[in-house]
């Protein structure tokens, strides 16, 4: 790309914002110029992102490296009638743009301050008109943390934008003017939104529709500036390519995910190289290629890595920037993870494959295929335990990204928060409207992560002599320290319950010994919510409820004293029940059948009646049976080994049937065995 393209020199009217990211009742800056004969008044205006039309290009006509060809203003249009928040005007004025202004900055003077009102929170945009000219300014609103709206924050990449501006011929991507200006960029001047259109908006537009008032924007520089940011929320979201970060920012997403809160990755080329950024000068320098030169890979922010260090290392993402982008999804790989409740999807299904949400740079976990299903390898930062649900095969064939071959894992690793990433800059183009599926998938990742929150350590619940419910916390959660005391969080009457299991996050399953008698009912436990076949637990009158609860607060406050049913009669029958997490329950009947039961809603609603068989006899000659998540369980026959079973479907399908034995002998002079 050659410096002299005319649309990155000075156009006819060119505006920036001291800061794209303003708090309510502060100040927005705006700088402007005018070159000659472009009109003697400047008009202001301010729209809301739902109130501006985008006229976006298509996956199948961009190439990459020619984005920054064409100027971004004509996609951008406000429809008439569209009032915008507030408008004003201010004198035009020409000012000086230095020769090295897209790296020193252009220190033009502000032309017009604006106190933000409550009004305006959210993504704007400002428009600026002189005579028959326009520039556009992104400019992000922020409720004050005493008013914060949603739990969700939502973080626009503006230092990514920056990077790729090519405004007076220099960016990070070459084009310098002298060698010392080569390998730095200025925040404080006029920036292209091609990036902005192109990745982040069809997730800015989805979140907008889906949550109205639920989630709030942020840049990516306020997270660096900020450490106090992500107090408030419970989610944070990164939507489009989000490449450049600086150690604050990872310092404080790792403190926000260490907190036990978690991140959603709805991006790819993620936290892929380094900058830091001088507070006084607003100048953003790389300090090294990538981040793993400094020795701390991205892998340890997302679980994933886009560029392959060594041609010895196992491969990870892939770019395709010098050609067009075909249609290309994810293989399905776990379906029975929640993240595909709803959807339909088996193994080897394709995700996103029609809408094409594979972009042109993705991420992934390198993996072994060894056992049948990808595994982590734990290499170039990615946790061992990274748990791989989806990937793409861009290294060879007709879906081999040319640049840089390689793959695409939709994964999720867990600390004490949860991290998870769809490891794509292209997953906005299954949320345009044409996808549902990767709509599906969307809302599921937002509705769990909200609800999936972990406390500082792990926490156990018990029952004493007197029925009180206990709250215990193991604050450490690495084998070391004391966990004595605990906090009365239900007050009497929890010993009555034959069975009280977790259900996860803050779930609590209970079954009582005094319910009222019901027939079990025709429910839904099957992912396409069919009706299944019913038994009966063993007689015709039946009683035991199935209890839910809920421990919001998960930090020993609060009283878990109501509870509400979901399971009518018979529960209390079952010889063993067992949580497997995500609202699955395994029980066993009276005949030995392991029985498989769906809490679908995890809210306290619903009735969860009926029930599959995925187990056939012997099942009640088990001393213990206890859930380790994702399927597994745990169990101790007769003769003291612990066996391993996996209910790979997860869905009320399948056969769980012969197990392994994972521990010879004496299992069964054990009083109690439970899961994690």
């Amino acid at each position: 790309m050659a410096p002299s393209n005319p649309v990155w020199a000075v156009q006819p009217l060119e505006g920036y914002a001291t800061s794209n990211s303003v708090a309510v009742d502060n100040y927005a800056e705006i700088h402007a110029s005018t070159l000659a004969g472009s009109g003697s008044i400047v008009t202001v205006e301010v729209f809301r992102l739902s109130q501006v039309a985008f006229n976006r290009p298509t996956r199948d006509s961009r190439i990459a490296v020619q984005t920054y060809f064409v100027d971004y203003r004509p996609a951008i249009s406000v429809a008439a009638g569209e009032q915008p928040i507030t408008t004003a005007t201010f004198p035009a004025a020409t000012y000086p743009t230095p020769d090295t202004a897209s790296t020193t900055g252009c220190d033009w003077p502000v032309a017009w301050s604006w106190k933000v009102p409550n009004n305006a929170v959210g993504i704007n945009i400002v428009r600026l008109q002189a005579g028959e000219d326009y520039a556009y300014i992104l400019l992000v609103v922020r409720p004050s943390l005493s008013e914060t709206a949603g739990a969700i924050l939502c973080q626009l990449p503006v230092t990514t934008y920056q990077a790729y501006n090519p405004w007076m011929g220099t960016c990070l991507y070459g084009f310098p003017i002298s060698d010392d200006d080569k390998g730095h960029v200025s925040l404080a001047r006029p920036c292209q939104l091609w990036d902005f259109i192109i990745f982040d908006l069809p997730i800015l537009t989805w979140l907008q529709d889906q949550y109205p008032g639920e989630v709030d924007y942020c840049t990516s520089l306020d997270l660096h500036t900020n450490p106090d940011l992500l107090n408030p929320y419970r989610l944070f979201i990164s939507c489009g390519h989000d490449e450049y970060w600086s150690p604050q920012m990872r310092d404080n997403m790792a403190a926000f995910i260490a907190s036990g809160r978690n991140a959603l990755f709805l991006s790819g080329n993620v936290c892929c190289r380094p900058i830091v950024i001088d507070p006084t000068t607003m100048v953003m320098t790389p300090t090294a290629g990538l981040w793993w030169y400094c020795g701390r890979p991205e892998g340890e922010t997302t679980g994933t890595s886009c560029i392959q260090q060594e041609a010895s290392d196992p491969p990870t993402g892939a770019g395709r920037w010098s050609d067009a982008i075909p249609a290309v999804g994810y293989t399905v790989r776990r379906p029975y993870h929640w993240m595909f409740d709803g959807t339909g999807l088996k193994e080897g299904d394709i995700l996103g494959g029609e809408s094409g949400v594979i972009g042109y740079e993705t991420d992934a976990a390198p993996y072994s295929e060894a056992g049948g299903y990808p595994l982590a390898l734990g290499v170039e930062g990615t946790p061992l335990q990274f748990g791989i649900l989806a990937t793409a095969d861009l290294s060879t064939g007709p879906q081999r990204w040319e640049d840089t071959p390689g793959f695409a894992t939709v994964g999720y690793w867990k600390s004490r928060g949860t991290v998870m990433t769809v490891a794509s800059t292209g997953w906005g183009e299954g949320l345009l409207g044409d996808d549902p599926t990767v709509e599906q998938v969307t809302a599921n990742l937002i509705r769990h992560l909200l609800t999936r929150l972990d406390p500082v350590g792990r926490v156990l619940y018990g029952v004493d002599t007197t029925g009180n419910l206990l709250f215990y916390n193991d604050s450490h959660a690495d084998g070391t320290g004391d966990v004595g005391g605990h906090n009365i969080i239900g007050r009497g009457g929890w010993n009555a319950l034959k069975f009280l299991v977790g259900g996860g996050d803050g779930v609590l399953y209970g079954v009582n010994q005094d319910g009222i008698p019901d027939t079990i009912r025709t429910a839904y436990p099957s992912r396409d919510r069919s009706p299944v076949k019913q038994r009966n637990f063993g007689g015709a009158s039946q009683s035991g409820n199935l209890l839910f609860y809920r421990d919001w607060h998960r930090d020993g406050t609060g009283n878990l004293g109501g509870d509400v049913v979901i399971g009518h009669g018979g529960w209390d029958a079952l010889r063993l029940l067992v949580g497997g997490g995500d609202g699955i329950l395994y029980g066993v009947d009276q005949a030995g059948d392991l029985l498989f039961f769906r809490d679908w809603n995890r809210d306290g609603t619903g009735d969860v009646g009926g029930h599959n068989v995925i187990g056939h006899g012997g099942w009640d000659t088990l001393k213990f049976l206890v859930g380790g998540g994702d399927g597994i369980l745990y169990g101790v026959d007769q003769a003291g080994d612990l066996l391993f079973f996996r209910d790979w479907n997860r869905d009320g399908t399948g056969d769980v049937g012969r197990p392994q034995i994972i521990g010879r002998g004496g299992w069964t002079s054990l009083v109690h065995l439970t899961g994690a």
